[in-house]
């Protein structure tokens, strides 16, 4: 996850979505942009984060999982 504060924004990488080429874009044109990795967080530090958050702007890629499923399936 990555998140600028500047700028009130914030990008979850899924994995296979084309997110590492988000990832290059924004570390190069947003200059406080910083990882975080909130995988094993308390439930109470997640919650007052997610609070301070509620004004930003927050976005991800997800793939087509129909097609997935085909692509899985031709193995």
């Amino acid at each position: 996850m990555l998140v600028s504060d500047s700028r009130k924004l914030i990008f979850v990488h899924i994995r296979k979505t084309g997110g590492s080429t988000v990832d290059r874009l924004l570390r190069a044109h947003v200059e406080d942009l910083r990882g975080l990795r909130a995988r094993h967080q308390f439930a109470i530090r997640g919650k007052k984060r997610s609070e301070e958050w509620d004004e930003y702007f927050k976005f991800a890629f997800v793939g087509n999982p129909w097609a997935r499923l085909v692509s899985w399936h031709a193995i």
